[in-house]
């Protein structure tokens, strides 16, 4: 398995699951420290033919700034199809009680409505 592991967080590629996961907290400053991790998204969608699962679950805290560089890397992947669909293929895992979750999860899907959100 494939990682980026940092004193508060853990980002993880499981091919066996085509899954990213991520966990701990994730306070980083700006674009380039968020920037190995969207290298890291990009390298796992792809792995995986471009179907990726990203799992939140264990991910207690993404601030601002992580949550706006996702949208980011969510926005080019539609700008790099062309289309109105994606160049990837999304399915997100989340908790119910998690609010910030509850917040910024359906917002993905607001931009990128193929996107599959599963809640536990």
């Amino acid at each position: 398995m494939e990682s980026i592991v940092a004193d508060d967080y853990v980002v993880c590629y499981d091919a066996a699951s085509n899954s990213v996961i991520f966990s701990g907290t994730l306070h980083l400053n700006g674009r380039d420290e968020y920037q190995p991790i969207i290298d890291f998204l990009e390298k796992a969608a792809v792995n995986t033919g471009h179907a990726v699962s990203w799992d939140f679950r264990e991910l207690r805290e993404l601030n601002s700034s992580g949550q706006g560089q996702l949208y980011r890397y969510v926005l080019k992947q539609l700008v790099k199809s062309g289309q109105s669909e994606s160049a990837i293929s999304l399915s997100i895992k989340g908790v119910v009680a998690s609010a910030w979750q509850q917040k910024f999860l359906p917002n993905v899907k607001k931009i990128l409505p193929g996107t599959r959100l599963y809640f536990s």
